[in-house]
């Protein structure tokens, strides 16, 4: 695709609010702007471009009044709220994981969401969580 086409294509891709072919076309462009660049310059970029990624997509995944995601979203959703969560953001990270609701949740990000849940939430007793006979 040429770089015309795919301004194009992201237009009609948000124009009709398929957001996965939208994330799809934004995370090809970041993965090619940064082509021959080295490891550690991207992961110095790694994270802002997440983080810009996941604006985009959350912005236009509210303006398009999108209930459910797609595999491929829950999994960028996923990766973004662990890195938050690794870096201390634990209230800005179960945010993102509300987004999702509590049936897209694979068991890792349950187990997340719970451990979160518990470290920002007063008064959470480990027996209520969903997996307590691992605190007996």
């Amino acid at each position: 695709m040429t770089a015309g086409n795919t301004l194009a294509a992201t237009l009609c891709y948000i124009c009709v609010g398929n957001i996965d072919k939208t994330v799809e076309i934004w995370s090809r462009s970041l993965r090619i702007e940064h082509e021959g660049k080295s490891y550690v310059e991207l992961l110095q970029h790694n994270l802002v471009l997440e983080e810009d990624l996941m604006e985009k997509t959350v912005v236009l995944a509210l303006a398009t009044g999108q209930k459910r995601f797609s595999a491929s979203l829950c999994k960028l959703v996923e990766k973004y709220a662990e890195i938050l969560a690794s870096q201390g953001l634990l209230t800005t990270a179960m945010e993102y994981l509300k987004l999702l609701g509590s049936d897209e949740l694979s068991p890792e990000l349950v187990i997340l969401r719970d451990r979160i849940a518990l470290a920002t939430e007063p008064g959470i007793s480990f027996h209520w969580i969903s997996y307590p006979c691992l605190f007996w």
